[in-house]
């Protein structure tokens, strides 16, 4: 099966990636630097470093053959505090969103910790029904306003978490308001790639996914870069700038391609 096979698979029913979620830093050597893409009940591992899919020969494995623990179907959202923030009941957690409901998995013991539990009746503070996306900026390539928080969105909408205290910083926005060159009505998952990690070219960048589009942010400045983009480039043999250049990318590996983008 070739690469072009795999990202099919993932994107046959419509929306490319449901979810992005990271382990939490340090509880497993073989998930660093690592990025878990959940589509549907299947998921594939993104490697940071090399900005490829790790299973390139591999079709996506299914969810509950992995996660046997994780209670949900799908997934639609991820949060991981980054090491050291937050209080001391977040280390080692990857809390996992699906529609209204959500539960948070050990990345330490591999297990789930807590069990199903209502967002609303968890956190009374959190205004949204459900979780579309979550985003944290790289903690070392960000403007000192986006450090120790969360980007939340829901629909066209958006809200700031307080990863140091675990609660919520500022209420929602319009995410035309906040992110401006953002092209998109919501936001389906996110890839980050921190500045100590990836190539030269995807470090401090962000792929910020909506459909079957794409665009590159760029963490440090938190300001739009290039795109939109069509997913499609990702296993394509050829493709052409949507912003009009006459550069055609041929026979490109999907790094390769990507990469051309974020330059």
């Amino acid at each position: 099966m070739n690469f072009e096979s795999l990202w099919s698979q993932v994107t046959s029913s419509g929306k490319p990636v449901d979810a992005v979620g990271y382990y939490y830093e340090g509880t497993q050597s073989w998930a660093e630097n690592m990025a878990y893409l959940f589509k549907g009940n299947n998921f594939f591992r993104w490697d940071l470093k090399e900005n490829t899919a790790l299973e390139r020969s591999l079709p996506p494995k299914a969810m509950k053959e992995s996660w046997t623990s994780i209670p949900f179907d799908r997934i639609d959202a991820c949060l991981t505090w980054p090491a050291g923030v937050g209080p001391d009941y977040t280390k080692n957690l990857m809390y996992m969103f699906s529609g209204d409901k959500y539960i948070s998995y050990d990345c330490a013991k591999q297990e789930l910790h807590s069990q199903i539990r209502d967002i609303k009746d968890a956190r009374p503070d959190f205004p949204f029904d459900a979780l579309d996306a979550t985003v944290i900026f790289p903690q070392d390539s960000c403007p000192d306003y986006a450090k120790n928080i969360a980007y939340m969105f829901y629909k066209d909408e958006y809200i700031k978490w307080d990863l140091t205290t675990d609660s919520l910083a500022v209420g929602s926005r319009k995410i035309k308001d906040g992110f401006p060159g953002y092209p998109f009505d919501g936001l389906d998952a996110a890839i980050v790639f921190p500045k100590s990690v990836g190539t030269d070219e995807t470090k401090s960048k962000a792929i910020f996914m909506r459909g079957g589009s794409f665009v590159v942010w760029d963490c440090t400045t938190d300001s739009w870069l290039s795109g939109p983009h069509d997913m499609d480039l990702f296993w394509s043999e050829g493709w052409s700038s949507s912003a009009g250049s006459e550069y055609v990318v041929k026979n490109r590996t999907p790094a390769e391609a990507l990469l051309l983008y974020m330059c």
